[in-house]
């Protein structure tokens, strides 16, 4: 039962709803020709010489659809499922059978009604009106077509009326749906409005206004994770703390907007030298912090290294080329068993050594913790 489903609706789960509405349309027409068969056999048709005509057009309204819609052609346009096209269709297949067979007008206004059900949760307000009118159209035409020709077993004036109540039923019908329509589109707007809130909030949430860098929170969250894949028999991961050198001079000497593009260009910088696999974040004010998952201290020195190179080839600022921005950091390595806040403090302590030390310059502290071994032990 299953393959033969995916053999009917395939197996995306949009193509599968739409191919529903067309199944359910297939249905509803073989339902129409068996009860056509059935009017033919009691020999209810006003004109005997159009039922082969009848027949081949409801024959293909059953059967047209169905591959256009399975095969995927219809995927990129505005109505997929075709909707439109077939309550358009199925409207004209109702005036044709009102006009031939008078023992079916009256199930055929309620078949009207059924049709435009199928635009209720798929169509736009515009086509649901344009469908709405079209059904209403449709059978007035075929009335005129009918009194001015003088068809046999068609009385006018009763046909106005039942006409009129149904055009009444119908515009109502379409008015109704016009407005679920509506109230449909205003829930989509809303709904896509708090997705795009939710993921405002989200940003501000992890990411630094200034820089676009993960903020101080996120990035706590990001070495708890790598702290958890430690766990599971992952590889240890460096911390580097960065701290931009004399950077209230920067601020008191060029403004605090020059300040902030330096901010801003040194973040960039940072994220196109180091590597795809590292993290870098704001820690706070001019401090920044890079996580350097499976790295040893060798190779975290030598990424702040590339980054040092880089700021030093390059102005900071283009409107001040004359503006160098160094900076000082500190590395620790964090191994299974260790404990990340001294973890942190080794950073901070080696970042303090470097500005001790002159400046401009990574320091590294790969010492074992108090009380742990080693990792040559």
């Amino acid at each position: 039962m299953r393959r033969l489903s995916d053999l009917l609706l395939g197996t995306e789960p949009l193509l599968r709803t739409r191919m529903r509405f067309v199944l359910l349309a297939m249905l509803l027409y073989l339902c129409w020709i068996l009860m056509h068969g059935y009017c033919i056999a009691q020999g209810y048709f006003s004109m005997p010489a159009a039922i082969p005509w009848v027949m081949a057009y409801d024959c293909i309204g059953m059967l047209a659809f169905y591959p256009l819609v399975r095969s995927g052609l219809t995927a990129r346009q505005s109505d997929p499922a075709l909707i439109l096209p077939q309550i358009l269709y199925g409207s004209v297949a109702a005036a044709l059978s009102y006009a031939l067979i008078p023992q079916l007008r009256m199930p055929l206004l309620q078949l009207l009604c059924l049709i435009l059900m199928f635009g209720l949760f798929n169509l736009r307000p515009g086509r649901l009106l344009f469908a709405g009118c079209f059904a209403i159209g449709t059978l007035w035409a075929m009335y005129l077509v009918m009194a001015a020709t003088g068809a046999p077993h068609f009385d006018p004036h009763r046909e106005a009326i039942n006409l009129a109540m149904a055009s009444i039923i119908l515009a109502l019908l379409t008015a109704i749906s016009r407005h679920h329509s509506r109230m449909r589109g205003r829930l989509r707007e809303q709904k896509q409005q708090l997705l795009q809130t939710a993921d405002q909030v989200r940003l501000l949430a992890t990411q630094d206004p200034l820089t676009g860098l993960p903020n101080r929170q996120h990035l706590q969250e990001l070495i708890e994770r790598e702290c958890k894949r430690l766990e599971r028999g992952g590889q240890p991961f460096s911390l580097a703390l960065v701290d931009l050198d004399h950077f209230k001079r920067i601020n008191d000497r060029h403004g605090h907007a020059n300040g902030d593009e330096v901010l801003r260009n040194f973040a960039g910088a940072a994220c196109a030298v180091l590597r795809e696999t590292d993290m870098i974040g704001r820690w706070g004010g001019e401090e920044f912090l890079v996580l350097m998952p499976d790295t040893t201290l060798p190779a975290a020195t030598n990424g702040l290294e590339r980054l040092r190179a880089h700021l030093a080839r390059k102005p900071v600022v283009h409107a001040l080329p004359e503006l160098s921005v160094t900076f000082s950091a500190g590395i620790s390595v964090h191994r299974l068993g260790g404990d990340l806040e001294r973890t942190l403090e080794r950073a901070d302590r080696a970042l303090y050594a470097a500005k001790a030390g002159g400046r401009d310059r990574t320091v590294g502290d790969d010492a074992p913790e108090p009380g742990r071994l080693s990792a040559r032990a």
